[in-house]
């Protein structure tokens, strides 16, 4: 990374990098101003990477929304250098907690967890802070309302610290969990980098 950041930390989700390397875009002025830090920290994790490269390199020709032939690994490679490396730096991308289908994840599905349970038992959460987040309604919602394939992305950005998922993924996601939001790339643009 270039600079020291004075903003929120942001995790950038799997949708934001797929759309930047789709076309120039809202998505890749988020990528292009994450490499500064300048505005806000970005937070990229290991499984969104990989399903980052595992979308484009093989499922984009099968997907309802993209309709097109996957990337070459040139092409992913290339976007990788420019974009990305840049982001994650010497480190690399943060490690998540979970990946995309944890079976302690799936297992609370069939018990009705809400997502307020399954954050206090799976991350760093305290109950009280679960009961502080209990406030909020969504929270309190069976967890099999939400996209229990993001829930790698969810713990993640409870444990890096974020104030934001920046995400286009606004279906069955939630809005909010304790002080993270849920935001667009759009809306984040509006709000952090304008």
């Amino acid at each position: 990374m270039t600079s020291i950041s004075a903003g929120p930390k942001a995790l950038l989700d799997t949708t934001v990098i797929i759309k930047a390397l789709l076309g120039a875009g809202i998505n890749r002025d988020v990528l292009k101003a994450a490499r500064t830090t300048i505005f806000f920290e970005p937070v990229i994790s290991n499984v969104c990477l990989l399903e980052f490269i595992r979308n484009v390199s093989q499922e984009l020709k099968t997907s309802r929304k993209f309709k097109r032939e996957p990337f070459t690994w040139e092409e992913i490679e290339q976007f990788l250098e420019y974009y990305i490396y840049p982001i994650v730096g010497s480190e690399g991308p943060v490690n998540s907690a979970f990946s995309r289908n944890n079976a302690q994840v799936v297992r609370r599905i069939t018990y009705n967890a809400t997502l307020r349970n399954v954050l206090t038992d799976l991350t760093s959460f305290t109950d009280r802070e679960a009961e502080k987040l209990a406030a909020q309604q969504e929270l309190d919602e069976p967890l099999e309302h939400f996209d229990l394939q993001d829930f790698h992305v969810w713990s993640t950005a409870i444990e890096a610290g974020c104030a934001y998922i920046v995400t286009d993924n606004t279906k069955q996601f939630p809005k909010r969990i304790g002080h993270i939001e849920r935001v667009t790339p759009r809306q984040f643009h509006e709000r952090i980098m304008v």
